[in-house]
């Protein structure tokens, strides 16, 4: 006997009916909307933002681990790839293991600058020799500037990202490319001028420091699902006679560009807070921190800080006020934050306003 073909109700359908499933079994594909049909493949998740207090210094006091959640991995770039083409992770696993059994996550701060590798401080010519005065330090920078050492960032990056960045534990990379002794690039110790006069020596010029700075983020394209932070500072030059100057233009242009290029992966970053904000400008017919920061605060909440070292950072509850007021997800806190009166309640506080 055969078996009749049923609706869902049980009632055989018409000949209309079959007709028309007939047809549309057959013209389904071709009445899908263009978009569906050829969909981009969705976005890879970005990992969530870093929010409340990190320890810039590592895992935080076990006292403290209930305001400080989070903190910086910092590594020497030469340790990382003490030859071309290389990458030597043993040590960064380790630390990255460290903080995935803490339940914790992670920044991480590469050192360029003076703790780049040989290798690529002698890229396009010799390494050039600057003297800091704000921490009365010397040292050898790369030829920052170059395509040649851009390349060898950029190569160092790519390794990096195909090696962590779908590691939940790594929130956030640094942008450090252009940088001298610090993980700050638009920093250039133009107060010494045997360093100015040494980097004009070496090619440097305006033009390529800013070209430099552009190259820096466009390396960090790599990093889909990871953040990079860019610490932000007035922007410093070696004018060509010699002279120094500083651009507040370039430093706004470089946020818009930052985030152009990284989208929701950027994060604009200052290390310098402290109590009064308005020391950092001592002359106030030269506002350039403040007006940095009112540029800055339009970016939140994808803004971040770092304190003064304890020394220089004035009231902590003040400094960490002001963070919260600009709408900062986090602050990178010294070691030795107690020393400037960062009691645990006071830190308790700060965490719960920020981010």
């Amino acid at each position: 006997m055969q078996r009749s073909i049923l609706s869902d109700r049980g009632v055989r359908p018409g000949r209309g009916a079959l007709l028309r499933g007939v047809i549309l079994l057959l013209l389904g594909p071709l009445l899908v909307s263009p978009g569906a049909a050829h969909a981009a493949p969705a976005e890879p998740a970005l990992k969530p933002l870093l929010t409340g207090l990190l320890d810039r210094s590592g895992p935080p006091p076990v006292a403290l681990r209930d305001a400080v959640r989070s903190y910086v991995v910092q590594v020497a770039w030469k340790d990382l790839q003490p030859t071309p083409a290389s990458l030597s992770t043993a040590a960064l696993d380790q630390r990255l293991a460290e903080a995935r059994e803490q339940g914790a996550r992670v920044k991480l701060r590469i050192l360029a600058g003076v703790e780049s590798p040989g290798w690529a401080k002698r890229l396009d010519g010799r390494p050039v020799a600057l003297r800091d005065r704000h921490d009365d330090q010397s040292g050898s920078v790369p030829r920052f500037w170059t395509r040649a050492f851009a390349a060898a960032y950029a190569d160092l990056h790519a390794r990096l990202a195909a090696r962590y960045d779908a590691d939940p534990v790594l929130a956030e990379v640094v942008v450090s490319q252009c940088s001298t002794f610090y993980a700050e690039p638009f920093i250039r110790q133009t107060s010494d001028r045997r360093s100015r006069l040494a980097l004009l020596r070496a090619g440097y010029s305006p033009a390529a420091d800013r070209a430099c700075h552009r190259r820096e983020v466009d390396a960090h394209r790599v990093w889909s699902r990871t953040r990079s932070g860019l610490a932000l500072n007035p922007a410093q030059f070696v004018t060509g006679d010699g002279g120094r100057t500083v651009d507040d233009e370039f430093t706004v242009a470089m946020m818009r560009y930052c985030e152009h290029r990284l989208g929701e992966r950027c994060i604009l970053e200052n290390n310098s807070i402290r109590s009064p904000i308005g020391s950092l400008d001592p002359d106030p017919r030269q506002p350039h921190y403040r007006r940095m920061y009112r540029a800055m605060a339009r970016h939140a909440p994808t803004l971040a800080f770092q304190t003064a070292t304890a020394a220089r950072m004035g009231h902590c509850t003040r400094t960490l006020d002001w963070a919260a007021q600009q709408g900062a997800a986090y602050v990178e806190l010294p070691w030795n934050a107690a020393d400037a009166g960062c009691t645990p309640t006071i830190l308790a506080d700060a965490a719960r306003r920020l981010g």
